[in-house]
C-alpha cells in the first residue's frame, strides 16, 4: 500500500513509480575490456575539474550509452555542463522522465 505525501509540488508516490519504471530498463554493465577507452575519456573529463572517480563514473555511463548521469554532487552538476551525456540532479531527472512517460492518456 502506498501513501501519498506532498512535498511542494512533488508527489512522493508518483516519483517512486517513476524511478521504479526507469530502473526496469537499467541493465547495462561495462566490462574490463573497455578500461582503456573509459580511462582515456575520464582523463578528458578531469580537465574541466571533475574529480577522478567521478570522471570514471561519467565515462562508464557514456560508454554504456546512457542518456543521463544522475547525481547530487554539486561539483559535477556545475562543472559538467556540455558533453556526451546529460548530467542532472535526481529531482531534475524525475521531472524529465515524468514528462517523457506521462501523457494525458497514460498517467503514472
Amino acid at each position: 500500500m502506498f501513501h501519498v505525501t506532498r512535498i511542494g509540488t512533488v508527489h512522493i508516490l508518483r516519483s517512486k513509480i517513476t524511478i521504479e519504471k526507469f530502473f526496469e530498463n537499467a541493465t547495462t554493465y561495462i566490462d574490463i575490456d573497455k578500461s582503456d577507452i573509459v580511462e582515456l575519456r575520464a582523463g578528458e573529463i578531469m580537465k574541466i575539474g571533475v574529480k577522478s572517480k567521478d570522471a570514471l563514473h561519467i565515462s562508464c555511463a557514456i560508454e554504456a550509452a546512457c542518456d543521463y548521469f544522475i547525481t547530487t554532487d554539486d561539483g559535477i552538476l556545475k562543472k559538467y555542463k556540455a558533453g556526451e551525456i546529460r548530467v542532472c540532479s535526481p529531482v531534475e531527472f524525475i521531472n524529465i522522465w515524468e514528462d517523457f512517460i506521462c501523457t494525458p492518456q497514460q498517467p503514472l
